[in-house]
């Protein structure tokens, strides 16, 4: 089973595929029930790989979820994939598709990567000066 963990924006999607079989659940990023809700999946066994959104996004978002990714990850001895937010969220309104339905099209071509190697993305704030 791959777990998906995106906690890079103002809603959280998780998600599960296992061959045909495939759950998501999107909540509020800042939920008190998004601790229970990784915790819940992760207790559920059978986890071969996990992918996480790696950004770009909010600082305390991606490390939300890379962070418990990564440690799972690292726990279970299961490869780690980096999913980008754009692609994974982004698309023109003729193509919307769910969550996971996104997620397993990008794991298809997503390369595991070494766990140290794992890079997030932060979205960064300008101002311009008067």
């Amino acid at each position: 089973m791959i777990f998906v963990i995106d906690t890079s924006s103002s809603i959280a999607a998780l998600a599960t595929i296992d061959g045909e079989l495939r759950t998501e659940l999107l909540l509020p990023a800042r939920s008190p029930e998004l601790h229970a809700a990784l915790s819940r999946i992760a207790r559920s066994g059978g986890i071969t790989k996990v992918a996480v959104a790696t950004g770009p996004g909010s600082f305390t978002g991606l490390r939300v979820g890379v962070a418990f990714g990564l440690g799972l990850a690292m726990g279970l001895g299961v490869p780690i994939v980096p999913l980008g937010t754009l692609p994974l969220q982004v698309k023109p309104e003729s193509e919307l598709r769910p969550f996971v339905d996104a997620a397993q099209k990008l794991i298809e071509t997503a390369s595991e990567v070494p766990y140290r190697s794992l890079e997030i993305e932060y979205m960064q704030f300008f101002s311009a000066k008067s």
